[in-house]
C-alpha cells in the first residue's frame, strides 16, 4: 500500500488541557498529511473548554471522542485504538496534548515503515525546548532515522497489526511503567522501535 492510501488516525490525550489545545491543534491541524489522516479528540471527561474549543475549529478532519470518566493514558489510548480500529485505521499515532509540530513530521515518520518491515513503533525527535525546536525546524531539510530502545508515550507512531498481535497496552500498569511493558512485548514480538529525526516539542 502507498503512503497515500494509510488510513491514519491521530489519538490526541487530553483532560482540562484547553491551555495546552490552544496552541497544539492549530499546529498538527496545520501540517502536511495524506487524505485519509484523521484526529481524534479522546476527552477524559474535562470540566473546562476544551471540548466547545475543539468544536470551535470547525475541522471536517477532527472528531471528540468524550468519555464518561478518566481512565488514564492506557485506558484512554485503549478506547482511542478500538475505535480507530473501528473507523478503518491502518495505523495509529498516540499523542499527548501539549506539543507543536513540523510541517511533515508525520509523512516524513511514516516513510520508516515502507523502509523497515520490522518497525513495530515509530518515535519522532522530541525537543522540550521552545527555541531549539524552532531552529531544529529551520535545520531540518533531510529525513533520516536511527534505531533505539525506547520511544516516549506522548508521540508513538504503530500500525495496528501490532494491536492484533500482542494486544492493546496493559491497563494494570501506571506511570510509565505501562508504556516500558507495551514496548518490550512489541520488541519480544520480533519488532524494533526507530526515532525519525522528524522534530516535534513536547511541554
Amino acid at each position: 500500500m502507498n503512503l497515500v492510501d494509510y488510513n491514519i488516525w491521530c489519538l490526541i490525550l487530553n483532560w482540562n488541557g484547553i491551555k495546552h489545545l490552544e496552541y497544539m491543534l492549530p499546529s498538527i491541524l496545520d501540517c502536511n498529511y495524506n487524505n485519509n489522516t484523521h484526529f481524534l479528540l479522546i476527552d477524559a471527561n474535562s470540566n473546562d473548554s476544551s471540548c466547545d474549543y475543539a468544536k470551535s475549529l470547525d475541522s471536517k478532519k477532527l472528531s471528540i471522542y468524550k468519555l464518561n470518566d478518566n481512565p488514564g493514558w492506557a485506558g484512554a489510548n485503549n478506547k482511542g485504538i478500538e475505535y480507530a480500529v473501528k473507523h478503518g485505521a491502518d495505523y495509529v499515532v498516540l499523542l499527548n496534548n501539549d506539543m507543536r509540530f513540523s510541517k511533515n513530521w508525520l509523512i516524513d515518520s511514516m516513510l520508516i515503515f515502507d523502509k523497515y518491515d520490522d518497525a513495530g513503533i515509530v518515535g519522532c525527535k522530541i525537543i522540550n525546548s521552545l527555541d531549539k525546536f524552532k531552529k531544529n525546524n529551520e535545520l531540518y531539510q533531510k529525513h533520516d532515522c536511527n534505531e533505539v530502545r525506547f520511544i516516549p508515550g506522548c508521540c508513538m507512531i504503530l500500525p495496528t497489526y501490532i494491536f492484533k498481535n500482542i494486544g492493546l497496552i496493559n491497563e494494570e500498569y501506571i506511570f510509565y511503567e505501562e508504556e516500558v511493558d507495551f514496548e518490550h512485548r512489541v520488541k519480544k514480538a520480533g519488532y524494533k522501535l526507530y526515532e525519525s529525526n522528524s522534530p516535534v516539542w513536547h511541554h
